[in-house]
């Protein structure tokens, strides 16, 4: 009996003894607030690389991106500020413990240099005086307003915008830290501030992340079309700007495969001239001979002038002056391109001229294609007839809607070849074919642009504004029949995108460039008809005197988020 009771007794105690020590269990967890993310690196390590996804390692361990590894604690509150303490101090100590607590990459990620740049931006990096006393002032009043500012203007201003990498990681940083500010209540009177900063934060990297491709895509082809078909060198498309947009993208994009290799050296230049000075212009002439003989044999024998540094630009590349990554890089890597055996290894190829164009096959192209091959030739044939160009305008003008296609049976036009569509039916094929974009004016406060009227202008402009510059040798008061008198102030404008190029577009988000209106050649008529068409032209506009024409888009020199402010 005492045997069987002694061990009813230790059967009973067991789940008292559990519950006994449950609450020690409890207390035992709360340092780990202020821990947690550092043990979290102990069974993980994280990657250099911002863009890498999950990737196996050693049993029990997975790599994982930096900012994978904060999100998996960005509820967990490890901070408890003194509420008496001054606002300053209390986001300085914050910043201090969000800087410790937590895994950073290494600096060949320039993470911890972008989130220290950030810091000094706000006056947080080291002890705040002077003028960092009075930007960490600022930072607290009113943080929504100080971060919009430093993803927007700032971060245009100084060119961050032009890194890929910026645009990713910064807005990331920024989540993190004000999602911190938020969870621990550092600044408990500013939590709708908050919030709305990170709203901000959200639209930038939505938005921030589109700056790449609105730059590649915008002019699109049916813009450059219109473009090439309608403003030609001498009339001249911009007078006066700080250079294009794709100019400092070429900056900073990387071409792995293009290596610039150092020139050969004088002695053995002078040798292989020797050599190939033999019969330059015997080998010349019978590979014409050949090319022309026979249709199939598009091997071609040139002079080679070795002396110039190669390119290596992949398989096949050559250092002739062509772009990468179109058809036809060169004289040997075209279709049918059997020349003479000049490639010595993997991407090794000497410098060539290129072969004429009938020489280096099909396909093979010395110079881009024009747009207009890429639009339908019944539009590009219709388009010279039809329309000219009007006000050329440069200013910042913001997204207002973006309009799907009509229904492809809503308007049917004559797909004959000799058929060239007047003016309306283009327009109306045009809104079958396009997505139609509306921009509105987008006067910025305290910006040092402003809206201006080229000096190509052909058309007719309210110019009852100060707020607008005109150029000299423009022309701004042509009758054009019904149509408003152009303000660049308060009239939107409505242009034709195709559908790519949309996609890469936000509701508010700004382009910044030259606009061209896209007149009808009836609305100038009056210059060849007598003085009686002219009457019944005037009593027509009477009739309707409000009348407006769609657009395009010349040129983009600026790209602006949704949020922007200066």
């Amino acid at each position: 009996m005492p045997k069987d009771m002694s061990s009813n007794l230790t059967s009973t105690n067991e789940p008292a003894a559990a519950t006994k020590a449950a609450p020690h269990s409890r207390k035992k967890k709360k340092p780990k607030f202020v821990k947690m993310e550092v043990e979290f690196g102990q069974s993980a390590s994280v990657s250099l690389n911002s863009a890498a996804p999950f990737v196996p390692l050693k049993a029990g361990k997975v790599e994982k991106v930096w900012w994978e590894a904060w999100m998996e604690n960005r509820s967990v509150r490890s901070l408890f500020c003194d509420q008496d303490a001054m606002h300053f101090q209390r986001i300085s100590d914050a910043t201090m413990v969000f800087n410790k607590n937590r895994l950073w990459p290494s600096t060949e990620t320039q993470v911890r240099n972008r989130w220290d740049q950030f810091q000094v931006y706000v006056g947080l990096l080291n002890n705040a005086v002077g003028d960092d006393f009075l930007r960490l002032t600022n930072f607290v009043q009113n943080p929504a307003r100080v971060i919009q500012i430093y993803l927007s203007s700032y971060f245009i201003e100084k060119g961050l915008h032009f890194s890929k990498y910026n645009c990713d990681i910064i807005p990331k940083l920024l989540y993190f830290y004000v999602n911190f500010l938020v969870v621990n209540e550092v600044l408990p009177d500013k939590g709708d501030d908050l919030h709305y900063a990170l709203s901000i934060i959200d639209m930038a990297k939505t938005e921030l992340a589109l700056y790449p491709q609105i730059g590649e895509s915008c002019p699109d082809h049916f813009n450059l079309t219109c473009k090439e078909l309608l403003c030609n060198d001498s009339q001249g498309t911009l007078s006066d700007t700080n250079g294009t947009l794709a100019d400092a993208n070429a900056e900073t994009q990387i071409q792995p495969d293009s290596i610039p290799v150092s020139p050969p050296s004088p002695k053995k230049t002078k040798k292989k001239k020797k050599k190939s000075q033999a019969k330059p212009q015997a080998m010349t002439e019978a590979s014409a001979e050949n090319s022309i003989e026979s249709s199939a044999n598009f091997s071609v024998s040139v002079e080679c002038d070795i002396t110039s540094p190669a390119v290596l630009s992949g398989w096949g590349g050559t250092a002739a002056a062509v772009e990468p990554g179109f058809w036809g890089e060169g004289a040997s890597s075209g279709w049918g391109n059997t020349g003479p055996a000049s490639i010595s290894g993997w991407g090794v190829v000497v410098d060539t001229p290129p072969a004429p164009l009938e020489d280096i096959g099909w396909g093979s192209f010395s110079t881009l294609p024009p747009a207009s091959s890429f639009v339908s030739a019944q539009i590009t044939r219709a388009l010279p007839k039809t329309h000219i160009r009007g006000v050329v305008e440069h200013a910042v003008r913001r997204v207002k809607a973006i309009i799907p296609p009509l229904e492809q049976n809503t308007i049917k036009c004559k797909q004959e070849d000799n058929t060239i569509l007047n003016s309306i039916a283009l327009e109306d094929e045009l809104k079958r074919c396009y997505w139609t974009v509306v921009l509105e004016p987008w006067p910025i406060e305290g910006a040092q642009e402003s809206i201006s009227i080229l000096s190509t202008s052909r058309g007719n402009v309210d110019l009852h504004t100060d707020q607008m510059t005109v150029e000299d040798g423009s022309i701004n008061d042509l009758y054009v029949g019904s149509v408003k008198p152009h303000n660049c102030l308060s009239d939107d404008i409505t242009i034709f995108l195709e559908d790519e190029t949309r996609k890469v577009l936000r509701l508010g988000m700004g382009l910044g460039g030259t606009w061209v209106q896209l007149l009808r050649a009836s609305d100038c008529a009056q210059h060849v008809k007598g003085r009686e068409e002219e009457k019944e032209e005037e009593e027509e506009e009477e009739k309707s005197p409000n009348e407006r024409r769609y657009w395009f888009l010349l040129e983009v020199l600026r790209i602006l988020p949704s949020y922007y402010i200066v």
